[in-house]
């Protein structure tokens, strides 16, 4: 017997990015599964990227447009309008896999009312060379999240419902971490399911916002995450005896990109913060990355 066929509602926020939309329609073109929607959210652009949409026909793609609020917010409103029994998420510069949907309706058959589960993602330059394959996580991503974001938009499957309810936050300090901040809320009320098939491609580019560094801005962001996070109840017992290790890995993260934008001393005094969180950071990988680029600077 056939498995019913799951309708999916991709939401795509948007700001400035009409070219990168077009790129991404032709090739959602490609997938052969039938039962899907897009739903574009443009937030407040100034390029004109409503003239994509003004002659289309094609009834899969729906196109709105709202004041300019950051992608938590775009996404949350993208939500709203959303058919689909699964909502999944995309960035505009990102794309998936002609598959995507055959493998996400066979887990979603195989597990009826899978609140959530993620997919594999792989990551290429903007040529397309690959850069990396998709990370072989395990089956419950429950505690690895407790201490690294190993999860993207691109790949995350929420049913209509759990995205309705669990909704990104709509802070802009908190914008290029208001995922992970939702990831910890969802991990924290249930399990975090990860299949490891690759269903779509992270592109990675010069443009992509999240590779800008702005220190001053960088700290906010990382600080108002952890505020948030350790006044949430559910999250706190969450993250029981990983506190401390949630904290460091923050606070190195801080310490990298502060390397990475040539601020020694920023780098050094959260290096700092999270050895003391964290002494065990000796040993991690990132700790002796961000040592040598201090060295270097």
């Amino acid at each position: 017997m056939k498995a019913k066929e799951t309708f999916f509602s991709i939401v795509v926020p948007a700001f400035n990015r009409k070219d990168y939309l077009e790129v991404l329609i032709s090739r959602l073109k490609l997938i052969k599964y039938s039962n899907w929607e897009l739903i574009v959210v443009d937030d407040g652009s100034t390029d004109n990227t409503g003239e994509i949409f003004l002659n289309s026909t094609d009834d899969k793609i729906k196109y709105y447009r709202k004041e300019n609020a950051e992608r938590g917010a775009a996404r949350n409103y993208g939500a709203k309008f959303a058919s689909g029994d699964y909502i999944t998420y995309l960035d505009s510069d990102d794309y998936l896999l002609p598959d995507v949907f055959d493998i996400a309706n066979k887990i979603i058959s195989d597990n009826p009312d899978i609140p959530m589960f993620h997919l594999g993602f792989e990551v290429r330059n903007s040529t397309g060379l690959l850069i990396s394959n998709a990370e072989i996580l395990p089956a419950n991503l429950n505690d690895i999240i407790k201490e690294r974001n190993v999860i993207a938009c691109l790949g995350m499957f929420l049913k209509n419902n759990v995205a309705l309810e669990y909704q990104f936050s709509e802070l802009r300090e908190l914008s290029g971490t208001e995922d992970y901040e939702l990831w910890l809320r969802l991990a924290s009320d249930m399990p975090l399911p990860h299949y490891n098939f690759t269903v779509g491609v992270l592109v990675n580019h010069e443009a992509r916002s999240m590779y800008e560094v702005d220190t001053a801005k960088l700290v906010n962001r990382i600080n108002t995450f952890i505020m948030l996070a350790l006044r949430n109840h559910n999250v706190l017992e969450f993250l029981g005896n990983s506190v401390n290790k949630f904290l460091s890995f923050r606070y190195s993260y801080i310490a990298l990109h502060a390397a990475i934008a040539k601020d020694r001393k920023l780098s050094i005094d959260y290096l700092l913060k999270s050895f003391i969180k964290n002494p065990q950071i000796l040993f991690e990988t990132r700790f002796w990355i961000i040592i040598k680029k201090m060295i270097y600077l």
